[in-house]
C-alpha cells in the first residue's frame, strides 16, 4: 500500500493509545509494527512505536526506534528530545545534551527540550547553565510548573531564597496539590 491517509494514521495512533490505557503492552506496540511493516519510511510511526516502549520501560527498544526515526527524518526534533530523556536517564548525559542540543536546533521553541537541557545540565553540576536553560524554558511556557519548580530549586541550591520563594509560589498558585512544592516552599522560607 501508499502512505497512510491522515485518518489511518489518526485511527491508528487512537487504538494504540487506548490499548496502553488498557494495560496492553503488546496492543500499544503491535499498530506499530504493522505501520512500519507497510511503510518502513515513516519516521513518525518509529517515533510513535518509541513512545510506546518508553512509556513500558523498554528504554533500549525505544533508543532505536527515536535512532530510526532521526535516521529516516534527521530534522525530527521531538525524536532528538525524546532520544535524549532516556539516554540521559541511562547517565549517558553527554549523549542526552547533545541530543536535546540537535533539537532546538531544528525547533529553538520546543520548551521541553530547554528544561531537559536543564535537568542533565543540573545532574552534570553544571547548575548555572541549568539556570539558562530553565530561563529559556520558562520564556516559552511561562505557566509551566514543572519549569518553576526545577527554577525554584536552582536559586534554593544558589542561596537566592526569594527568587525560589517567586518561582514554589507561581508553580503552586498552578499546582495546589504538588505537596512536594509546599515542602520546598517552606524550606525556602526558613
Amino acid at each position: 500500500g501508499g502512505p497512510w491517509t491522515p485518518g489511518e494514521a489518526r485511527g491508528t495512533l487512537g487504538w494504540a493509545l487506548g490499548q496502553m490505557a488498557l494495560g496492553d503492552r503488546g496492543g500499544a506496540i503491535r499498530p506499530w509494527d504493522q505501520a512500519i511493516g507497510l511503510a518502513p519510511g515513516l519516521a513518525g510511526a518509529y517515533s510513535a512505536r518509541g513512545y510506546a516502549r518508553q512509556s513500558w520501560q523498554q528504554p533500549d527498544q525505544a533508543i532505536a526506534d527515536f535512532s530510526e526515526a532521526i535516521r529516516i527524518d534527521p530534522r525530527y526534533a521531538e525524536a532528538y528530545n525524546s532520544r535524549g530523556i532516556l539516554l540521559a536517564g541511562q547517565g549517558a548525559l553527554e549523549a542526552g545534551l547533545r541530543d536535546f542540543r540537535a533539537a532546538l536546533r531544528l525547533a529553538p521553541d520546543l520548551a521541553s527540550a530547554h528544561g531537559n537541557a536543564a535537568a542533565a545540565n543540573y545532574a552534570k553540576g553544571e547548575v548555572e547553565q541549568a539556570l539558562v536553560d530553565l530561563n529559556s524554558a520558562i520564556k516559552i511556557q511561562r505557566r509551566n510548573p514543572l519549569f518553576l519548580k526545577n527554577r525554584g530549586i536552582i536559586y534554593l541550591d544558589l542561596g537566592r531564597r526569594e527568587a525560589a520563594v517567586r518561582d514554589f509560589e507561581k508553580a503552586l498558585s498552578l499546582t495546589p496539590d504538588d505537596h512536594r512544592l509546599w515542602e520546598l516552599l517552606s524550606r525556602a522560607n526558613d
